[in-house]
């Protein structure tokens, strides 16, 4: 019996999978049946199919600053790296090409999809890429591989106030408030000033109008008292008397003919 034939033998009973793994786990050491009973049934979108193997990538977003002259560069973390995970398995049975058009459709799906990953259980994870492997020689066994991104909640970036920021904006205001304080207290005593000013331009000008107004009234009083005067100097020149003086007190004719310029005296019309 050939090699060949001996594992067909073997993978074409029902049990021929975990007898192979128990022979195995026998010759390495330990126990088979602990390791399948920790393993899932392979699934993406609750679309079966048999898991393999597979391939997972982990590690940290790293960026690399050089600079000049510097033989070391800066490796700079920028957090946990995206993990990827790369999954093979196999379709089989009569009815193939129905598991194959079903998986093809959950896969063309929109969105995040759960996949159920044999050792690593329910992820959240965004297809990349699907490929199906038909073999002519294998009829009902399509292979099948399948290339996965970890995916996560969408969340935008909140904002917070800088503690920066918060002391200048803080201190700007209390300049504002202080500069506004100082303005209103400035025009409150200008405002007061200026008030105290008017009444004293007010007072001014009336004491001004007061002395015009009695100016006027002198220069009228003047001018009434020098009327008389003047109607004497026209008599006088008149008569041939034209060089008769008389004072601020006025004249009074007297029935000789002469004129009285004070109390007691007398001149005559020739007198000077």
């Amino acid at each position: 019996m050939s090699i060949a034939s001996g594992f067909g033998s073997v993978l074409g009973t029902s049990s021929g999978i975990q007898n192979l793994a128990h022979s195995l786990a026998a010759r390495l050491g330990g126990s088979a049946g602990t390791y399948f009973q920790q393993l899932n049934a392979a699934s993406f979108r609750n679309v079966s199919f048999v898991s393999l193997g597979g391939m997972s990538n982990f590690g940290r977003r790293v960026d690399i600053h050089e600079y000049p002259y510097r033989d070391t560069p800066w490796a700079e973390d920028l957090g946990r790296a995206t993990r990827h995970f790369a999954v093979s398995g196999y379709l089989v049975g009569d009815d193939v090409i129905a598991q194959r058009d079903l998986l093809i459709a959950a896969c063309e799906q929109s969105g995040v999809g759960k996949l159920v990953h044999a050792t690593y259980g329910e992820l959240n994870v965004t297809l990349f890429q699907f490929r199906v492997i038909e073999r002519w020689d294998k009829g009902r066994y399509f292979e099948i591989e399948f290339e996965f991104v970890e995916s996560g909640e969408r969340v935008f970036p909140s904002t917070i106030t800088a503690t920066t920021t918060g002391l200048i904006e803080a201190a700007l205001g209390a300049d504002a408030a202080a500069s506004l304080d100082f303005v209103s207290n400035a025009l409150t005593t200008l405002s007061a000033g200026a008030a105290t000013l008017q009444t004293y331009v007010v007072s001014a000008l009336g004491l001004v109008h007061s002395c015009e107004e009695r100016r006027r009234r002198c220069a009228q009083s003047v001018s009434a008292a020098d009327q008389p005067a003047g109607r004497l100097r026209a008599l006088c020149r008149r008569v041939g008397c034209p060089g008769v003086q008389h004072d601020r007190r006025g004249f009074q004719l007297t029935k000789h003919g002469e004129f009285a310029d004070g109390p007691g005296g007398r001149k005559s019309c020739g007198s000077r």
